[in-house]
Order: C-alpha cells, then sequence, then structure tokens
C-alpha cells in the first residue's frame, strides 16, 4: 500500500528539503493521513483474512489477551475483622 503511495511524494522531494509551508503540510498533514489509511487498509485485510482457519489461529494465538494482566481488574477483598 505505502508503495502505491509514495510514488506521488517523490514529486514533493525537494520542496520537503526546504523549510517552508509545503513542507510542514506534507510532514503534519498528508503523512498520518497516508498512515492512517494503510493502517486501517491492513486492519480490514486481517479481518478478510481471518475467514481462513489458519490466519484465523495465527492471530489469536499471537493476541496478548491471554495473559493475565489483560484480564478485568478485581480490587483484592478488605481483610475480615477478627473476633
Amino acid at each position: 500500500m505505502t508503495a502505491l503511495g509514495y510514488p506521488a511524494l517523490r514529486r514533493l522531494a525537494p520542496a520537503l528539503v526546504d523549510p517552508g509551508w509545503l513542507s510542514g503540510l506534507v510532514r503534519y498533514v498528508l503523512e498520518p493521513a497516508i498512515l492512517l489509511v494503510v493502517l486501517f487498509s491492513c486492519y480490514r485485510l486481517l479481518h478478510f483474512a481471518m475467514r481462513l482457519r489458519l490466519i484465523e489461529r495465527i492471530t489469536v494465538l499471537t493476541s496478548l489477551t491471554h495473559l493475565a494482566c489483560w484480564r478485568r481488574y478485581r480490587p483484592p477483598k478488605p481483610p475480615r475483622p477478627s473476633h
């Protein structure tokens, strides 16, 4: 996905070297926008690929949600009063 976006940005490369509004625009607006598009596309691709059992198993096995720290927090019970 990023290979499709970066050739279009090569035309802007000389403008990125000069400090100015165009380099700021590319750095602070276009790069995050491209990142969000790539992230969204990869997320959709993963959900589509999880229809395959192998991909689904790999995703479940590499998920960190099996760790105890991801469970619901339950505060410790208060001590019982002694008689």
